[in-house]
């Protein structure tokens, strides 16, 4: 990946095909969901996910979560949780090793959408009616389980 800032020259990030999620679920089970930008070529391009990101060089992953999902929500994840590690693969899209992190939601602390098109906490009800990646689904019902304990 590339980019620009008008301080330094073009710096190139190795991110070696790690990223990582968060899953941060309320007091009544719903999560909240980014919808991504509908850009050609970003993996899950239109579609609510997760907040996350890729790993950078000598970062280790509850780093980059707490990082990524602060960038892209500005809400301080408290205590988060390791949930589970997956081959996450699009269609047209490099594979990736996905490693999915939990937290409570505080039931107070702001968030603000800092990247795609919105951020809303969504009810598991409604998980159908959006669009989003279907294993997503299964994996919101193991934060449930998990928080539950």
């Amino acid at each position: 990946m590339k980019f620009v800032r008008e301080d330094i020259k073009d710096v190139e990030i190795q991110h070696n095909g790690i990223v990582c999620a968060v899953v941060l679920i309320n007091s009544n089970h719903e999560v909240l969901l980014q919808l991504r930008d509908v850009k050609p070529g970003l993996s899950a391009s239109g579609l609510w996910v997760f907040p996350g990101g890729h790993l950078e060089n000598r970062e280790d992953i509850l780093t980059c979560a707490k990082r990524e999902f602060f960038e892209e929500t500005n809400y301080q994840c408290k205590d988060l949780h390791w949930l589970m590690q997956i081959n996450d693969s699009f269609i047209n899209q490099t594979p990736k090793m996905l490693h999915i992190f939990w937290d409570l939601y505080d039931g107070h602390s702001s968030y603000v959408c800092q990247e795609g098109q919105a951020l809303e906490f969504i009810s598991r009800n409604e998980a159908s009616d959006i669009a989003m990646p279907e294993y997503l689904v299964s994996i919101w019902d193991l934060v449930i389980l998990a928080s539950k304990k």
